[in-house]
C-alpha cells in the first residue's frame, strides 16, 4: 500500500484562496510603485519649476534669443558675467556679443553647456572664456554630478555619454545615474538647503532683539573668497584645467574660434591666496590656451582700482568697459581670421 497516495495534497499554490491572497500583495506593491515614481517626479517637477529664474536658465534663454546674431559669446562664471552686462545692451548688439555666463559656473559646467547647448558654428563665431582663479578651484562649490548645470541639462539619456568626457570615476558614475533615476535623491541637497533656510527665518521671527549687519559688500566678500579659496592649489585645480582643455577642443571642433581670458582682481582678493601661486595659475592658464590652440589675453595687469570693482571679485561697470577694451582688438582679429 503506498501512503502518498492515501494522504490529502497540500499544496495550496494553485488554489483560489492562495491566489485571492497574493493579489493584494501584488496591488500594494503596484501601489507602493506608482507612489515612489510620482512623488519623485512631482518634486523634480516642483523643483526646477521653483528655480526657473536662476542664472543657468536665464543665461540659456539669453542665449536662445540672441545666439543666432551673436558672433561672440563669452562663457564663465559671475566674474565672466559682470564683464558682460557692463556693455550697455546697444553697445552688446552692435558689438554681437551674448553671454552664456553665470554663477558658480566651472569648466565642467562649461563642457556640458558647449556639448548640450552650441551648435557647429557659421564662419567668425567666437568663444571667450573669461575666468579667474575661483572658477578652477571653490571650496563651497557642489561636485561635478550635483552642480546645477548637471542636474538642469544632463538627462539619463547623457549620461552614459558624458561619464567619459567628463572623466567621473566609479562613484561618480553611480551617483549620476542614482540622480537621474531618483529625482528626490538627486534634489536632497537643495530641499536640505531650503529647509534650513526656513528654520533660521523662524528663528530670526522668535527672536527677542533684531539683528544688524553692518558689514559692507566688499569685506562680506573678502570673507567669502578666503572660504572659497581655502585648500587652493594647482593640483586641486588640475581636474578643471583638464576640463577647460577639452572644452575648447570641443568649440573648436564644432567650428568656433576660442579665446581664454584670465580677469584682473583686487589686491585684497589676491592676498588671500598663497604666495606665487597667482603667478603659476596665470602661466598654467596661458599654457592650457596655447596647448589647444585658442587665443590667450592676460588682463591682471591692468591699472585699475578698488572703484573699479563691485567686491573684491567682480567688476562694476567701470571696471567692465576698461576690461573689455584691452580684450577687444584680439577678439575682432580672432573674428576677422
Amino acid at each position: 500500500m503506498q501512503v502518498a497516495d492515501s494522504l490529502p495534497d497540500t499544496s495550496v499554490s494553485s488554489s483560489p484562496r492562495a491566489q485571492r491572497g497574493a493579489r493584494p500583495a501584488l496591488n500594494l506593491v503596484l501601489l507602493s510603485l506608482f507612489i515612489f515614481c510620482f512623488v519623485n517626479l512631482a518634486a523634480r517637477y516642483l523643483y526646477f519649476r521653483s528655480t526657473d529664474k536662476d542664472g543657468l536658465c536665464f543665461a540659456v534663454n539669453r542665449f536662445a534669443l540672441a545666439g543666432p546674431k551673436s558672433s561672440a559669446i563669452i562663457v564663465g562664471s559671475s566674474v565672466a558675467n559682470h564683464l558682460f552686462n557692463s556693455l550697455k545692451p546697444s553697445e552688446q548688439e552692435a558689438l554681437h556679443i551674448t553671454s552664456l555666463a553665470y554663477n558658480l559656473q566651472m569648466p565642467s559646467d562649461s563642457l556640458i553647456l558647449v556639448h548640450k547647448i552650441l551648435p557647429v558654428a557659421s564662419s567668425g563665431k567666437c568663444v571667450v572664456f573669461c575666468v579667474t582663479p575661483r572658477d578652477f578651484f571653490d571650496n563651497d562649490a557642489a561636485p561635478v554630478t550635483r552642480s546645477t548645470t548637471f542636474k538642469r541639462l544632463v538627462s539619463i539619456f547623457d549620461v552614459v555619454s558624458l561619464i567619459p568626457i567628463l572623466h567621473l570615476d566609479v562613484q561618480q558614475s553611480v551617483e549620476s545615474f542614482c540622480c537621474k533615476f531618483l529625482p528626490l535623491y538627486e534634489i536632497r541637497n537643495s530641499i536640505q538647503s531650503r529647509f534650513a533656510d526656513a528654520c533660521n527665518a523662524v528663528y530670526a521671527k522668535i527672536l527677542p532683539f533684531e539683528k544688524t549687519n553692518s558689514e559692507s559688500a566688499w569685506a562680506r566678500s573678502v570673507r567669502e573668497y578666503a572660504w572659497r579659496y581655502q585648500g587652493i592649489s594647482l593640483s586641486r585645480q588640475a581636474y578643471q584645467f583638464d576640463r577647460l582643455g577639452e572644452t575648447i577642443g570641443l568649440c573648436r571642433s564644432r567650428g568656433f574660434k576660442v579665446l581664454v581670458v584670465n580677469l584682473p582682481l583686487t589686491k585684497a582678493n589676491l592676498s588671500l591666496l598663497p604666495s606665487g601661486f597667482y603667478e603659476q595659475f596665470r602661466a598654467t592658464l596661458g599654457s592650457v590656451a596655447a596647448r589647444n590652440h585658442a587665443e590667450f589675453v592676460d588682463t591682471s595687469n591692468l591699472s585699475l582700482t578698488n572703484s573699479d570693482y563691485e567686491d573684491c571679485a567682480h567688476l562694476n561697470s567701470v571696471g567692465g568697459q576698461k576690461t573689455f577694451a584691452a580684450i577687444e582688438p584680439t577678439l575682432q582679429s580672432l573674428q576677422r581670421k
